[in-house]
């Protein structure tokens, strides 16, 4: 009688093709959930800027979106390694996600 302790090759095989299964599966998933939180992350980033801007504009109302992106540059982190800039006085756009945000303010 053979009485050894183990696994089969067959077993191994289909644990090894579930484990694949589920990872062809999650793996896309996952990236696409990472490249929608950079693109939000990016949003945040923008809608901040332009609170920035209003709360600038209390102080001194000849404040544009360029003077407020060189201000808190220090501060600016866009996920995908995009740079932020101001195409007029009221916009602030991302060189990587290609969408910008407007404050609303009039000049």
């Amino acid at each position: 009688m053979n009485n050894k302790k183990g696994f089969t090759l067959v077993e191994l095989v289909v644990v090894i093709a579930i484990i694949a299964i589920l990872a062809a599966v999650t793996v896309p998933s996952f990236n696409g959930y990472l490249k929608r939180q950079k693109a939000e992350e990016c949003r945040t980033q923008q809608k901040a800027l332009v609170l920035h801007l209003k709360s600038e504009r209390l102080r001194d109302p000849s404040m544009t979106m360029e003077k407020v992106i060189d201000k808190y540059k220090s501060e600016l982190y866009c996920s995908d390694g995009g740079d932020y800039s101001a195409p007029d006085n009221n916009t602030v756009c991302c060189s990587k996600e290609g969408h910008g945000e407007t404050s609303g303010v009039e000049d």
